[in-house]
């Protein structure tokens, strides 16, 4: 592109010098005009690499044999390089008077009609050719920094979701299958009790199994819901209404427990419906597994500004049994999703075994329901009365 356009200047310089009268000091000897044009547009060729030298021996050289193509090439070049306007308008007034002077020296007079227009043309078209790609240069670095930064929002989210979901299959698995290993190690312990009872317990066993699958299955349907047809969770999510049933199955592996609700409970939102039942939840599974035979109370009170829920397991009355190993995950993915919710989670050990979780998860995390205002507030209901 160089030497094409050092070609163009070099051709147009030696033909305006043999056509047109007027060549600056060598007026009058149109062969010398056209060598000394032609040198000059040659020139053009290191304007990148020696831009203040060229354009100042081309000026002169227009002063000398009139060579506007090297001039205009000259101009549009320093004007795409500088972005000063003191300089441009400097470099424009050096130009326009070398103009002038080639012009008074080859006997046309002053035309300033046609000089100001010759100079300030090639140096505006350089300057917006060059802060044109400026621009584009700029918003494609601009279009990089977004995608880096989208990808690592991506990349954040899925770190978030990955965790969101390992807390998930703990909260639904681990406590199905710690009923699971418990009945057959009462199985294994009570083998005389006769076939009858064997048999309803291996019921349990595979009714427990089976909906530790069922819910594994619809937590990975979530994954490839968006793939395949007909594998996202068919079954609604936990709610206050389950506690009932999750404290019946407890009970029936022989725990004590009393479970005490007050409030509209069964009108929160959602969340804190779910996030109800997976602290209670969390709590039964540990006292099952690390205080067996404790008395367990489990209390959630829906005050005006939180839900207040307390889960206390007294000390065990026999040795916890082997086989129910803890990865140490559920407390600390419990505090995480009531962070979430703008609620606080602690837990209390003693030396004698006796074990106490408190949580709080506020109201104001959400928009008022209109429904729960419509709803009358439940009495509150005492369970201690329905114990195996």
């Amino acid at each position: 592109m160089d030497a094409a356009v050092a070609l163009a200047a070099v051709a147009y310089g030696i033909g305006d010098s043999l056509v047109l009268p007027t060549s600056g000091l060598l007026t009058g000897k149109p062969h010398w005009a056209a060598v000394a044009a032609g040198s000059t547009g040659a020139l053009v060729l290191w304007r990148h690499r020696f831009p203040r030298s060229v354009t100042g021996v081309v000026l002169a050289s227009h002063v000398l044999c009139y060579a506007p193509g090297a001039v205009v090439v000259m101009l549009y070049t320093v004007g795409g390089m500088y972005r000063s306007w003191l300089r441009l308008l400097t470099l424009g007034l050096v130009a326009l008077a070398a103009q002038t002077a080639s012009s008074e020296l080859g006997g046309t007079g002053l035309d300033l009609i046609h000089g100001v227009p010759f100079v300030a043309t090639p140096l505006l078209m350089g300057l917006y050719v060059a802060t044109r790609h400026q621009l584009i240069a700029t918003m494609r670095q601009q279009a990089v920094t977004h995608e880096r930064h989208e990808a690592l929002l991506e990349e954040r989210a899925r770190g978030e979701e990955r965790t969101r979901i390992a807390r998930e299959l703990h909260d639904v698995v681990a406590h199905r299958v710690s009923h699971v290993v418990l009945i057959a190690g009462a199985l294994q312990m009570s083998a005389d009790c006769g076939a009858d009872w064997v048999r309803q317990e291996a019921e349990r066993i595979r009714r427990a199994g089976t909906q530790a699958l069922t819910e594994l299955r619809d937590i990975l349907g979530v994954l490839t819901g968006s793939e395949s047809e007909g594998t996202a969770p068919l079954q609604p999510t936990p709610t206050a209404a389950d506690l009932d049933a999750l404290v019946a199955d407890c009970r029936h592996l022989g725990m004590d427990i009393t479970l005490r609700l007050h409030g509209a409970v069964n009108t929160l939102p959602s969340a804190t419906q779910v996030a109800i039942y997976r602290v209670v939840q969390e709590a039964l599974t540990n006292a099952l597994k690390h205080a067996p035979g404790a008395t367990v109370t489990a209390d959630v009170r829906d005050h005006h500004d939180a839900v207040q829920i307390v889960i206390a397991n007294g000390p065990p009355t026999a040795s916890p049994g082997d086989g129910l190993p803890s990865a140490g995950y559920g407390l600390v993915g419990l505090a995480e999703r009531l962070r979430v919710l703008g609620g606080t989670f602690e837990t209390t050990a003693q030396a004698n075994g006796a074990f106490r979780v408190h949580a709080t998860i506020p109201h104001r995390a959400y928009p008022p329901d209109p429904e729960r205002n419509a709803h009358p507030q439940e009495p509150s209901r005492d369970q201690s009365d329905d114990r195996r």
